[in-house]
């Protein structure tokens, strides 16, 4: 997952950068002017056509040559699991709507189309041939989304605030392939669909015509196909299924109509980013996590019958947390401090994968807290800030291996300092009151050695948070109400 990470991340923090070092560019008439009611007038009616990049994750669920579990879930020895797919990656798409105002509010319609292009093979537990080559195993393919969604805000100067919802549809294939006999079988299927699609997002008008937006969209989907037929190895309840994919993304879109509409006009106040503010925040984190168990069972990369491997646990999870900080502004720009502190909450359970009984070796996570301590610089445009930040981060985990059931219990925390990168856009709905949308990458990989847990650990073992990737939103408390 590391490398998609990267690429990933890359793909959200790039036009981040590029549309910052816009704004600090931009033409006069961008600037920040704090007499009441001579901001530029905007108008958010009519048609408009953009584009966007993101980052996403996928869920899946299913399984190949189910009869091979026999002893209950924990045995998996000799089948393909779906939930193990680690699908994700960057998306990138286009997008084409229409919006009405009606006084501070406006309602719209947006359709978009977004490629995808993720990917994922997981292997059988068991080594069935010649240095693995030809073990069992299933792959999934997401090529793209799309939707037509309603959207539903509320304007505060050059920003409108917004809900989405609406109908989606994604493109997906499932492959399984009976790679131990000769010759090969494989069989797919499609897993296109269609759901639902819920989200929102912040968006700031640059100038009449040119927006930039943050948005997150989580998508429900569900579609589950029989796969008993696909292939010889199939069995009577094998099925695949696409449940739901998660996407932050960033976009820019241009207005084909520079009309304004008289009514949604209205002064603005003047803003002072000066002070010291507190608030709370709540998002999603998807957690980059690796470690062996019992290493020495793993005779190649596809034979792990025997170990329990901490890239298959599951940590994503919801985030809810508080923040406390400092701004300085200075003509267009601020700076500042911030501290933070996020409850994480999330553990899994792994057991080793030739199973059925309940005296097998295991392994299990905990991520309790993630916390940093982070500059700010930013840019403001009316009463919205563009801000890159960047930091020193923390987190509190824990990790434990049981040698054969409970006979041999090891544990160890996994706690560690590293760095965080990331930005976002805040907006002032008054001069006291401020809502954000931020994500933010912590990077953190001190690897623990845990050869000496139990007696089943094995001199190869070990265990790391490699990285945590967190988008939120959040609502703050500015202290003071003077004006610049």
């Amino acid at each position: 997952m590391g490398t998609d990470w990267k690429l990933g991340l890359s793909a959200v923090l790039s036009p981040t950068v590029a549309i910052f070092a816009g704004c600090f560019l931009a033409s006069p008439a961008m600037a920040l002017d704090r007499d009441i009611g001579a901001l530029p007038a905007i108008g958010w009616n009519g048609f408009y056509i953009g584009g966007h990049l993101g980052y996403g994750k996928a869920d899946f669920d299913g399984i190949f040559d189910s009869s091979e579990i026999v002893f209950g879930p924990r045995d998996i020895l000799d089948s393909v699991p779906s939930r193990f797919f680690d699908a994700e990656g960057g998306v990138g798409g286009v997008h084409l709507g229409f919006n009405q105002t009606f006084g501070r509010f406006v309602v719209g319609l947006e359709a978009d189309w977004s490629h995808v292009g993720w990917s994922d093979r997981v292997f059988d537990q068991e080594d069935e041939g010649p240095g693995g080559s030809t073990t069992d195993n299933a792959s999934v393919d997401v090529n793209w989304l799309a939707s037509l969604r309603g959207r539903l805000g509320v304007t505060s100067a050059q920003t409108l605030i917004y809900m989405t919802a609406g109908i989606a549809w994604v493109d997906a294939d499932f492959t399984a392939q009976d790679a131990d006999g000769f010759p090969i079988d494989t069989g797919s299927t499609d897993l296109d669909g269609a759901g639902f699609v819920v989200g929102g997002g912040i968006e700031h008008a640059l100038t009449n015509q040119l927006a930039i937006r943050l948005e997150g969209l989580y998508y429900s989907f569900n579609n589950r196909e029989f796969t008993s037929t696909l292939n010889n190895d199939s069995d009577p309840d094998d099925f695949a299924a696409l449940k739901e994919i998660i996407v932050a993304r960033l976009g820019m879109s241009y207005r084909f109509s520079a009309a304004v509409d008289p009514n949604s006009l209205r002064p603005s106040p003047s803003i002072t980013w000066d002070g010291i503010y507190v608030g709370g925040h709540i998002g999603y984190g998807l957690v980059d996590f690796d470690s062996i168990f019992d290493s020495s069972e793993i005779s190649n990369p596809f034979d792990n019958e025997d170990s329990v491997l901490g890239r298959f646990f599951d940590l994503d999870s919801g985030i809810i947390g508080g923040h406390f900080g400092y701004n300085y502004m200075f003509e267009r720009y601020v700076i500042g401090i911030e501290t933070d502190w996020s409850y994480v909450g999330q553990s899994d359970l792994q057991f080793d994968p030739d199973g059925g009984s309940p005296f097998d070796d295991s392994a299990s996570v905990d991520i309790n807290w993630l916390a940093s301590v982070r500059g700010r610089l930013g840019t403001i445009s009316a009463q919205t800030l563009f801000y890159v930040t960047a930091g020193i981060a923390w987190v509190d985990a824990d990790y434990t291996e049981r040698d054969d059931g409970n006979t041999s219990v090891g544990k160890t925390d996994l706690n560690d300092t590293g760095f965080v990168v990331g930005g976002g856009i805040e907006h002032a709905l008054n001069n006291n009151s401020l809502i954000r949308f931020e994500a933010l990458h912590y990077e953190f990989g001190d690897r623990k050695d845990t050869r000496s847990l139990t007696p089943d650990s094995d001199p190869g073992d070990f265990a790391q948070v490699k990285d945590v990737t967190v988008a939120r939103i959040g609502l703050s408390y500015k202290f003071g109400s003077g004006t610049k």
